[in-house]
């Protein structure tokens, strides 16, 4: 009941395809905050454990890589960028980072603190309103994404040894997730 969807029949738009060459590989990321197209904030990490090659992590570790950081204030500048954003990459077994898709919204990364230039909300708000409240650092570069690791394998070792992601204050968000009341 949706006169678009006969519009479409009627004259149907030409869509592009876009073909990409394959890379073997490990997923990596890009999280990074931008203002005016300039990055002021940045997240890099490797997808240490998913359920798929490329799809949403459940397992980072952050990293520096002098690619993805090119790429991503590139993409800013080219793109003039304000806001959280992210790039999904491939490294071959050498290490060599190839882009595959831009994402003009915040991805998993975005959301975690590694201190002053590495939590992106504090430095998107300090680019835009000249001063934010810094939240407390990670100490750990393995971070757990909850509930995603969880779920895939409650035994899993990163578990115990990467930082937990897990929204404790705010139990509406982490009951909603797990699907049960929490203690």
């Amino acid at each position: 009941k949706d006169a678009h969807y006969l519009l479409d029949a009627i004259t149907p738009k030409k869509h592009p395809i876009c073909v990409q060459q394959f890379i073997a590989g490990k997923a990596a990321n890009s999280a990074f905050a931008a203002w005016n197209g300039e990055v002021v904030g940045t997240v890099y990490y490797d997808v240490l454990m998913a359920d798929a090659v490329v799809g949403p992590p459940n397992v980072v570790r952050r990293t520096n890589c002098p690619q993805i950081d090119r790429a991503s204030r590139l993409a800013a500048k080219h793109f003039g960028f304000s806001g959280l954003h992210g790039i999904d990459f491939i490294r071959d077994e050498r290490g060599t980072a190839y882009a595959i898709e831009i994402n003009p919204r915040a991805n998993q990364g975005g959301t975690l603190a590694f201190g002053p230039g590495h939590d992106l909300p504090s430095a998107l708000a300090t680019a835009a309103f000249g001063s934010a409240r810094m939240r407390e650092a990670i100490a750990n570069d393995v971070v757990t994404l909850f509930p995603r690791e969880w779920r895939r394998d409650p035994t899993s070792r990163w578990l115990n040894d990467g930082h937990h992601a897990v929204p404790w204050d705010d139990p509406a968000v982490l009951m909603a997730t797990i699907g049960k009341p929490v203690h």
